[in-house]
């Protein structure tokens, strides 16, 4: 939009978007207002559902261990002796097929013989890229949970130094274990928990929303139907004769003022009045539309030119049937009559009905 100072701006519409969403939004709380026994009813549901996910679900709580593996003290002796100076490859190795030793199936059923029921999961650890195991233990009885991680402490060296006699390993070259850090008890972990009642919650408000809406639409679709509705006006039955289109059919004028020809509907009125006050319509005043009464008359007197050329038909070219001949006696007109009168009544007439003389025969 151009301005005195030569600047071009463009209209803003952010009032005009926020006023459509917040119309929108109203629109829905009334609709959401005038179904309420649907919407509370579903409300209800919805926090009831919540509530008993809440309920029903147990918390969780989780400790974790980790421990390394040195090497044994024949192969530290080359370091002086140091078995934190020695870390090659094959104790990341020996980490892994004891992380898998301790998730077969019978380390498993030992532990829950021992009333040990708490999941577990023992392997090398994600975030690291050497010799370190890491346990972790979850179970929704914190004591159940503390008492499964110390079980898993003590059984991993033990699985260690198994695998190891098995091989005739001797002591002094057998890889050891240390335990790094412990859990001193078991977290509470509200993550999971909290996300199905979120998940929950958020179905219920999504169906407490969209029943009523979906009511809504079929309830206008059956008004529809049945003629009451905007759908069905000025359809079935014609109206009398003669009867304008948006007049009832029993022949009664509709209330209101007419409207002038001409004249813009109300909703393009409005739709102007909202264009010149958000910016979108042009503040310059609509230009005159252009005189073409000449240009018609132009064009008529050409097409009477065309069709007629002799002019016959033009009345200001046809002699008037009242002119008396100029040979012989005049006949009576309307003007000798008008003469007459005027001359019994003592009046001169006018000269425009004074008679005609006739000239002379020659």
């Amino acid at each position: 939009m151009a301005r005195p100072g030569g600047l071009w701006t463009i209209p803003r519409t952010d009032n005009v978007v926020m006023k459509g969403g917040l119309m929108d939004l109203l629109d829905w709380v009334g609709t959401l207002l005038r179904r309420w026994w649907l919407t509370v009813p579903l409300l209800v549901l919805s926090l009831s559902g919540v509530g008993a996910v809440a309920a029903v679900t147990p918390w969780t709580y989780e400790a974790q261990a980790s421990g390394v593996l040195l090497a044994s003290p024949f192969q530290a002796k080359q370091a002086g002796g140091n078995p934190w100076l020695v870390f090659d490859s094959s104790l990341t190795v020996t980490a892994e097929v004891v992380g898998r030793e301790m998730m077969d199936e019978r380390t498993a059923a030992e532990l829950k013989a021992r009333g040990l029921t708490a999941a577990y999961q023992v392997g090398v650890a994600p975030d690291s890229t050497g010799p370190v195991l890491m346990i972790e233990v979850t179970g929704s009885d914190p004591k159940v949970v503390k008492a499964t991680l110390d079980a898993l402490i003590t059984i991993v060296p033990e699985r260690l130094t198994k695998l190891q006699a098995q091989e005739s390993v001797a002591p002094r070259a057998q890889i050891k274990m240390n335990v790094i850090s412990a859990s001193p008890k078991a977290a509470l972990v509200s993550t999971d928990k909290v996300r199905l009642c979120v998940m929950v919650l958020f179905v219920g408000l999504v169906l407490t929303v969209a029943v009523p809406l979906f009511a809504e639409v079929l309830s206008e679709r059956r008004r529809a139907a049945r003629g009451v509705g905007p759908a069905k006006r000025g359809k079935g039955k014609p109206g009398p004769k003669g009867a304008m289109a948006g007049e009832p059919r029993d022949g009664t004028k509709a209330k209101g003022k007419p409207r002038k020809a001409g004249s813009e509907p109300p909703g393009r009125r409005t739709e102007r009045t909202a264009e010149r006050a958000t910016g979108h319509g042009s503040d310059r005043a609509p230009e005159p539309a252009p005189d073409r009464t000449a240009d018609r008359s132009a064009e008529r007197a050409q097409r009477e030119d065309e069709l007629d050329p002799m002019g016959l038909t033009r009345p200001d070219l046809q002699i008037p049937h009242d002119i008396p001949l100029r040979k012989g006696k005049p006949k009576a007109s309307t003007g000798n009559t008008a003469s007459a009168s005027s001359a019994s009544n003592g009046a001169t007439p006018p000269a425009s009905q004074r008679p005609t003389q006739s000239e002379p025969d020659a």
